[in-house]
């Protein structure tokens, strides 16, 4: 049996997310105490069916069992404040006089919970294939990953391989190869073309082990309405799933739009984002602030803008202080224009996680998200990252693994993977992974990193400095790199080939900002423990990404138990309230 619930309902302008009590109206927050909104939900979980006095009364005061009337009246006349409702003429829900109340409004389903049973209901695995195109401007990748991320939002149980997995199959794709590679049963191939001002898009269902078609079909549009045409066959592909169980009030989302030609370059802007290269991410950013030049009320534009930022200061291209402020203003508004975007979600959740160390906040934001896309495999990651940092080792583990499991051709969720395993000391899985992302780009220097320190917490320091050398080496003045193997050549005891690095990286000028965090862990190898917790110190208030692991990392073992790194690691732990970037109550509002 299904145990999914719905999690996230819509009516009319409002929105009840039931997991977390809390009720918007247009994306802002409506102030519902906890008895009213139970009464609310309770209504809308039995949708046109009489819920008695009786029934109401027993949820509301499981545990009294006296008259409750007038208990039942107020809670009912708060809720009607609330949806600025009348009793004479309702629109949501109606007094049936003593037999009790009926929600009367139509409801559309949002979210689902990620309870899910094995055997007949067993999810079923679905990718969405590049679609072929001969127009140059037209992203085939682009218009597929739009459609997987719509589909990705129908049903926990639906689950959506990540882009970024399909497009590294070989081309032309053989159908039949997809199910060993990418593990799925359903497979969506299209196309898209454009005749002058008319847009149309083709696809096509197949059940890959059957070799069935499914369904087919396509919509054409004028090039404005691009949007709905994707919608349309969203709709249509969902219709013809072959499940028999995915409720039928599950209904697409709909696309924030913008006009066709900024749709294409938001496209393309993405197709940059997805290959996570420092290059690529730093053209994408110039494409998403374009974007948001020309069309200002483009939600995912500026989500995108948000994302990038977050990337490149974990990469450390940017000074992460500045970039996550930019990211905190750039979510804010991409939420506040696109409530339940999921994109926006997340990239609010790091950055309030960076800068507010503000976990709870950032916590409800990854629910949501994930909630709002349980197919979502980049939400997965920042999740399991964030409880990595909490010190939730095996959840953090199994978070990055469901990433896995929807993105298992990604280079980035193959070192996301590593690096959790290479915190978790398990060392020699940390190092498979990396080669799987090696294997997948023989150009990631991040996963030769990750060889190499798995292998020098091994002490296998020969195939440690091999990996190190030939990351920084392939880099091109890489400081991260660089700092790495400094800190390879300290611990091996090579200090004359380590302090000259250590003192470049020292002395760093130019945009790239000094690797403090990195600059401490060679100091620390070197014997420097009151030079270490200095420049710790520095990253911390800098708010490198790699401080908030200063209760994991194998590399700071030597600290533990000293005053001062305690308390460099409660400071992480607990919320920066001395600094509140954003109005929390609006961030809670734009979220929903």
């Amino acid at each position: 049996m299904d145990k999914s619930k719905p999690t996230r309902l819509r009516f009319g302008p409002f929105e009840a997310d039931l997991e977390a009590g809390e009720l918007f109206d247009s994306g802002q927050q409506v102030h519902l105490q906890s008895k009213p909104f139970q009464f609310l939900a309770t209504l809308l979980q039995h949708p046109g069916e009489v819920v008695t006095r009786e029934q109401m009364s027993h949820v509301l005061w499981p545990n009294i069992y006296v008259q409750v009337n007038q208990g039942l009246n107020a809670a009912a006349r708060k809720v009607r404040i609330a949806l600025n409702d009348r009793v004479e003429r309702p629109q949501y829900f109606e007094t049936l006089g003593s037999q009790g109340y009926r929600f009367i409004h139509d409801i559309d389903i949002l979210a689902w919970s990620r309870e899910v049973e094995t055997g007949d209901n067993a999810p079923l695995r679905l990718a969405v294939l590049p679609f072929n195109s001969e127009d140059d401007q037209l992203n085939g990748d682009g218009f597929a990953g739009e459609l997987a991320g719509l589909l990705g939002r129908i049903h926990p149980r639906l689950k959506v391989i990540a882009p970024s997995s399909s497009s590294h199959l070989p081309t032309p794709i053989d159908v039949d190869s997809v199910a060993s590679r990418l593990n799925v049963d359903l497979v969506v191939t299209g196309r898209v073309e454009r005749h002058r001002n008319r847009f149309n898009i083709s696809a096509t269902l197949r059940a890959v082990a059957e070799h069935k078609v499914l369904w087919e079909g396509s919509s054409e549009r004028n090039t404005n309405a691009v949007f709905e045409a994707l919608e349309d066959i969203v709709a249509q592909t969902v219709g013809a799933l072959p499940t028999g169980n995915l409720p039928g009030t599950s209904v697409p989302p709909s696309l924030p739009r913008t006009d066709f030609q900024n749709y294409l370059s938001f496209l393309q802007a993405q197709r940059g984002w997805y290959c996570q290269s420092n290059a690529t991410l730093l053209e994408a950013l110039a494409q998403f602030q374009k974007s948001v030049e020309r069309d200002p009320n483009y939600g995912p534009a500026h989500a995108g803008v948000a994302n990038t930022h977050i990337v490149l200061a974990k990469h450390e291209v940017i000074a992460p202080r500045p970039a996550y402020q930019t990211a905190l203003n750039s979510a804010a508004t991409a939420l506040q224009l696109s409530p339940d975007l999921p994109e926006a979600m997340v990239a609010m959740a790091w950055a309030k996680l960076a800068m507010d160390h503000d976990w709870a906040v950032a916590t409800r934001l990854y629910e949501r998200a994930l909630q709002a896309n349980p197919s979502y495999a980049f939400g997965y990651v920042g999740f399991g990252t964030l409880l990595m940092a909490r010190g939730r080792v095996d959840e953090a583990v199994d978070a990055i693994q469901q990433a896995d499991q929807l993105d298992p051709l990604s280079p980035f969720t193959s070192t996301s993977l590593s690096t959790a395993l290479y915190y978790a000391r398990r060392y020699d899985e940390s190092i498979r992974y990396a080669r799987r992302a090696l294997e997948l780009d023989p150009s990631s220097n991040t996963a030769r990193a990750l060889i190499g320190l798995s292998s020098l917490a091994q002490r296998r320091f020969s195939d440690a400095l091999q990996h190190f050398e030939s990351a920084a080496e392939d880099s091109h003045d890489d400081p991260v790199m660089e700092a790495h193997l400094a800190h390879a050549y300290a611990r091996t005891g090579k200090v004359s080939s380590a302090e000259p690095i250590l003192v470049r990286l020292e002395n760093r000028s130019g945009n790239i900002p000094k690797p403090s965090f990195h600059i401490a862990v060679i100091k620390l190898a070197l014997g420097d423990v009151n030079g270490a917790v200095r420049w710790l110190d520095q990253a911390c208030r800098e708010r490198f990404e790699r401080t908030l692991f200063l209760g994991v990392d194998p590399r700071l073992d030597v600290l533990r138990g000293t005053k001062h790194f305690e308390e460099m690691c409660k400071q992480v732990r607990e919320p920066d309230l001395r600094k509140n970037p954003l109005d929390r109550s609006s961030t809670r509002g734009g979220a929903a």
